[in-house]
């Protein structure tokens, strides 16, 4: 099953996001974080399938967290999950790396899951 990790300072969204997840997929591991540096000590000592990320964070970015992850860890995808639908966002978060966009408010719950299923598939394929 897939390992998570979710990048969020809003205690209740965090909390809801996670929830979905765990009711859609029960046996996934999902570790969350709310600060850079719980964030890069996540990401260095597990290895994570895919990383949700907001932009605003308590002393951090989530845009130049996401170049720091995808700089030394370019295999894993990171999905953009923010309140903030602006196009400079969607292009900054382009050239950090990030591979999907979203908005908290048009959150589209079918393309998470899409996107979760397509890397459960590519996981499963790699075992066998």
């Amino acid at each position: 099953m897939l390992n998570i990790l979710l990048v969020e300072d809003n205690e209740l969204y965090r909390l809801q996001f996670a929830d979905f997840l765990r009711r859609k997929y029960p046996s996934m591991k999902i570790d969350e974080a709310f600060s850079e540096e719980r964030t890069l000590y996540l990401v260095d000592n597990y290895q994570h399938d895919i990383v949700f990320m907001d932009i605003r964070l308590p002393n951090a970015n989530g845009i130049a967290l996401t170049s720091k992850i995808k700089s030394s860890y370019p295999q894993i995808p990171v999905v953009i999950v923010t309140g903030h639908d602006e196009i400079e966002y969607f292009q900054a978060a382009e050239q950090a790396g990030a591979d999907h966009f979203f908005t908290k408010c048009n959150l589209d719950r079918k393309k998470i899951v899409e996107i979760l299923d397509a890397l459960i598939e590519k996981k499963n394929a790699i075992r066998h």
